[in-house]
């Protein structure tokens, strides 16, 4: 498996004009060159390139906060659902016995500890301890327990 990076391909981030020829250096392409792309012998507009290369930059961006919302802790479930207003996951199985596990789906409201919808729980040997309005979520029952806590933010 390849490391993920530890730098961001960062480019034109900043809206600049040209001294000279007064045109800005990122520019969105209208909508027939970005669905037909760049035909033969063409060369790309740079203020089309800079937007393309600055959007591809911002989805990185994008995906790799919406991996840092997933947290892998222990059985102490410490920091797992910080983010307030958000669709939750959580798994969790014990590395001592794989059949002991536990999975559901819920909510994180601010100043509320984690809820879980019952139709959602699956499990086997473990289970939900108390939550904290903080979002620790512990998980009891098991001797080497690794949890697992994803959050989604509602949008508004």
């Amino acid at each position: 498996m390849v490391s993920k990076p530890s730098v961001y391909p960062q480019w034109a981030s900043n809206d600049v004009q040209d001294p000279i020829s007064q045109q800005f250096n990122v520019v969105e392409p209208p909508l027939e060159k970005k669905t037909d792309g760049w035909f033969l012998g063409e060369k790309p507009n740079r203020q089309w390139w800079n937007w393309f290369q600055r959007t591809v930059y911002d989805w990185i961006l994008w995906l790799d906060q919406q991996q840092s919302q997933t947290v892998t802790t222990g059985a102490a479930g410490a920091g797992l659902f910080t983010t307030p207003n958000a669709l939750i996951t959580i798994k969790a199985v014990d590395l001592a016995d794989p059949t002991k596990y536990y999975q559901a789906t819920g909510i994180k409201l601010a100043g509320v500890a984690p809820q879980f919808a019952a139709g959602s729980v699956q499990s086997s040997g473990l289970a939900l301890g108390v939550g904290t309005t903080s979002g620790n979520q512990p998980i009891t029952g098991g001797a080497n327990v690794v949890v697992t806590g994803t959050s989604s933010v509602i949008p508004t």
